[in-house]
């Protein structure tokens, strides 16, 4: 390959030309939305934003193409995003595939109650490994008492987000992958003693307020 460069054998141009192309291909297939032509002549799609989606529009599709292929390029020039981006990364495709309006609610309260407050949220999506998941699931089992379904539930979150992260390239191995909700159950609150969990907004609320006076102190 190198000698037919050197010998004018490839043209050097058309082979940046092509590999442009390519990655301006595999931008444009991490695109979770279509893109459509409007009654108008006007070409339409949605960039996804971190807690909805925003509506773009071009007078051609080329147009459209060129400002996802900017934005892609934009957010992989950002990377390695947190946790909590790869989990709204997950949300902005979850909340259009679910049928129930209550569905998305529930996720929220879930994401307040779990991931809003904690640290873990903020850590690089890439840097977290399989001990960091096994002492965030004991430590938040334990401060707000959760009883087996919470604990399960918060696992299957984990185990969405980490996906997501596995499939967009955003982390070389899956962290979650040899673990099971079942292996926390123990830290979990006996099955006599669930009134504990009646309240969850208080329990992550105090443990809110024990984060804001630990960094104080």
């Amino acid at each position: 390959m190198q000698y037919a460069i050197e010998h004018g054998m490839i043209d050097m141009s058309y082979v940046q030309e092509q590999v442009e192309m390519d990655k301006r291909k595999e931008l444009l297939k991490k695109h979770p939305y279509s893109i459509w032509e409007g009654k108008d002549g006007k070409w339409r799609t949605y960039l996804p934003d971190q807690t909805s989606r925003r509506m773009i529009k071009r007078s051609t599709r080329k147009s459209v193409e060129d400002t996802l292929v900017e934005y892609y390029k934009s957010l992989k020039e950002n990377q390695p995003r947190t946790f909590d981006d790869v989990y709204w990364m997950w949300r902005q495709i979850q909340d259009e595939l679910v049928e129930s309006p209550n569905t998305p609610v529930r996720y929220d309260t879930d994401y307040e109650r779990y991931f809003k407050y904690n640290d873990f949220s903020a850590r690089e999506i890439d840097d977290i490994n399989e001990d960091d998941i096994k002492l965030f699931m004991r430590n938040t089992i334990k401060d707000l008492s959760l009883c087996k379904k919470a604990a399960k539930t918060l696992f299957g979150y984990l185990r969405r987000v980490f996906r997501c992260a596995k499939i967009n390239k955003l982390v070389e191995s899956n962290p979650i992958e040899y673990l099971n909700a079942k292996d926390f159950y123990k830290y979990c609150i006996p099955r006599g003693r669930r009134f504990k969990s009646c309240c969850p907004d208080f329990f992550f609320k105090i443990r809110h307020f024990r984060t804001i006076r630990e960094k104080m102190f």
